[in-house]
């Protein structure tokens, strides 16, 4: 029997306007009265995960930033797959736009605000970022003096160098066993402890709850969300869900997450048993 459900946000419970359905709650709301722990692994920092699902209260757990943390609903940290500044500090020395992810809070370097809307062309994305970042002066010192932890890193760059900025990056991590890297392909790059995979954070957050992994459903739709289905006894691929999930999964939804994919697959499990009634 299982215990535990883990969803995915974007492309998987949430639909292309990034909402969740009514429906959707209420199949949350079932499954939390039946006793299922259900937890939420996004890429999304905690900061970026949208109020309509904040506001469930239904959900017990979030595996945030693709794995660097795990925080239960009242807001506390189970754990943390953070980078010490001294794995990074040979990154960012080059010339990038470096934005940095602590305790749900992001920074930028006050120096780099002049600068920003020429590396990122998206206006809506440049608008974003500099309504949201934390300045701070001669922020590699600071941080540095203080060996602060980060939950993750982005660089960004001017999309015409985005093939050289990886290719580069990419090389220098290979060599550092305590990073990974992981690219939207459009502007920037982030970077995570080698830790930080969603699949791990559902590995320690079932151990933390003592609950087998066989007794865990997870859905997904990308390359993200494959250490994480490659772990749970339950794998399940979106319609919309890429090649690489699909060959993994042991079942794959009818519907997409614009057609309520999720909510009809697991109202499905409930009506044939699978799923406590």
């Amino acid at each position: 029997m299982y215990n535990m459900v883990v969803f995915d946000l974007d492309g998987t419970l949430l639909n292309s306007k990034g909402t969740i359905s009514n429906n959707a709650i209420k199949t949350l709301e079932k499954l939390s009265n039946r006793g299922y722990i259900i937890t939420v692994a996004t890429g999304r920092s905690m900061i970026g995960i949208p109020n309509c699902v904040k506001s469930i209260p239904y959900i017990d757990y979030y595996i945030t930033s693709n794995g660097a943390s795990c925080i239960d609903k009242s807001g506390v940290h189970i754990f943390k797959n953070w980078i010490d500044f001294s794995s990074i500090k040979s990154i960012i020395k080059k010339d990038y736009l470096v934005e940095y992810l602590i305790d749900g809070k992001w920074y930028i370097d006050s120096q780099d605000e002049g600068s920003l809307k020429k590396i990122i062309k998206d206006t809506k994305i440049a608008n974003y970022i500099l309504n949201t970042r934390i300045r701070i002066d001669n922020i590699e010192q600071k941080f540095e003096h203080q060996n602060v932890y980060f939950e993750k890193i982005n660089l960004n760059f001017p999309i015409e160098s985005y093939e050289k900025s990886f290719v580069e990056i990419y090389n220098e991590i290979n060599q550092n066993k305590k990073l990974r890297v992981w690219t939207d392909r459009k502007h920037k790059l982030d970077i995570y402890s080698k830790l930080a995979t969603k699949g791990n954070a559902v590995k320690q957050l079932s151990e933390y709850l003592k609950i087998n992994q066989k007794q865990i459903i997870a859905f997904g739709d990308d390359d993200n969300d494959l250490e994480m289905l490659t772990f749970v006894g339950c794998p399940v691929a979106m319609k919309n869900g890429n090649d690489n999930i699909k060959k993994i999964a042991k079942g794959i939804t009818n519907f997409t997450n614009d057609e309520d994919g999720v909510t009809i697959f697991l109202q499905n499990l409930i009506e044939n048993g699978v799923l406590k009634k």
